[in-house]
This record gives C-alpha cells, sequence and structure tokens, in this order.
C-alpha cells in the first residue's frame, strides 16, 4: 500500500471501517489524516478519497484554496462522502445551512441522477443520512449538482464526485453497486 497514490482522509468516522471494507475489494490505498493532505493535494498526480466525520468540515484546517485547484487538476480526482462532500462543496463556494431538522439516522428514496461517467444510474434507492448540515449551491461551468429533499445531495464534475449521504450505510440499500459503479470509474 505504500506506493498507492489513492489516499483516504480520515476524518475519525465510526463509518470509516465500512468504506475502507470497500476499498479493499478495490485496489491499494493509504489511510491519512486531514493534516498530511496538503503536500499531496499539490502532487502531480493523485486520488483522494474524502471520509465522513464529525463537525463541521471548516473546523479540520484543510487549505480550501489547495483543494479547489486539487479538484480543477485533471490528474486527481476526488470522492468525498458526507463531511467530505461538504468540505469539496466549501471549496467550490457553497455555504453551509443548518437543516430545521437533522437527519441522524433517518433513510430517504432518491432516485440519483444518471452520471454514467461516474457509474450512477437513475434507479430510486434509499440512502441513509447522518447530518444536520448541508451545503447550499448551484451550478456553475463544469459542475454539476443534484438537489433532492430540498438539499444539495451530490456534485459532480470530470474529477470528482462527492454525497452528502453515507452509502456505505447499512440503511443504504445499494452500497454494494454504488462503490463499485465509481469505484470503476473513479480510478
Amino acid at each position: 500500500m505504500a506506493n498507492s497514490n489513492l489516499y483516504f482522509v480520515d476524518f475519525k468516522d465510526s463509518f470509516t471501517h465500512n468504506i475502507l471494507a470497500y476499498l479493499d475489494t478495490s485496489r491499494a490505498y493509504q489511510v491519512i489524516q486531514p493534516n498530511d493532505v496538503h503536500g499531496l493535494l499539490a502532487s502531480e498526480q493523485a486520488q483522494f478519497i474524502w471520509g465522513p466525520g464529525p463537525g463541521r468540515a471548516d473546523e479540520y484546517g484543510i487549505d480550501l484554496s489547495l483543494l479547489r485547484s486539487s479538484l480543477l487538476n485533471p490528474n486527481h480526482r476526488h470522492l468525498g462522502i458526507c463531511l467530505g462532500h461538504q468540505l469539496i462543496g466549501l471549496s467550490l463556494g457553497g455555504r453551509y445551512r443548518t437543516l430545521d431538522r437533522p437527519l441522524h439516522g433517518v433513510a430517504l428514496e432518491i432516485t440519483l441522477p444518471e452520471w454514467s461517467d461516474w457509474g450512477l444510474s437513475a434507479i430510486p434507492e434509499q440512502f441513509q443520512f447522518y447530518n444536520s448540515l448541508v451545503i447550499d449551491m448551484n451550478e456553475i461551468e463544469g459542475l454539476r449538482v443534484f438537489k433532492a429533499h430540498n438539499s444539495v445531495m451530490m456534485l459532480a464534475s470530470k474529477t470528482f464526485l462527492s454525497c452528502q449521504f453515507h452509502p456505505e450505510s447499512v440503511g443504504t440499500s445499494c452500497p454494494e453497486r454504488f462503490f463499485s459503479g465509481v469505484m470503476k470509474n473513479f480510478l
């Protein structure tokens, strides 16, 4: 794993183990801490999975301008989950909004967008949520924004995909299909 250019940024979330179990079937990766990511964001070629975690994404000391540059780098790939999604959204100019009713352990039915470049198909599925904050933003050139249930659920471009929900959760009806499709197109 030491030679891998796939990095999992670990925010010490209880779901990290589930995500790493899906990665174990895909390819080698390195687990890194948020304070170790800055030099890697400036590297020539890298892939990042920004995991879920507690708190607010802007509390982890990630340089948002450096992350934005990496998101625009055609040799980099990013996948963000929950907190990771919020971090990506913030780096692209999104703003935090507190939900009227937190979604802690709540499953919602969502029909994902047909984004074949990321292995997603428009099939209604149950997705698990654990958040009280969401990112608000609109589409800009080169950025796809998928909204459902009055919130930004996903962001995508040619170099990144992020989701507010937890595809790795037992409350999500399609974790294997989600990760196999995304990882096949991620690499």
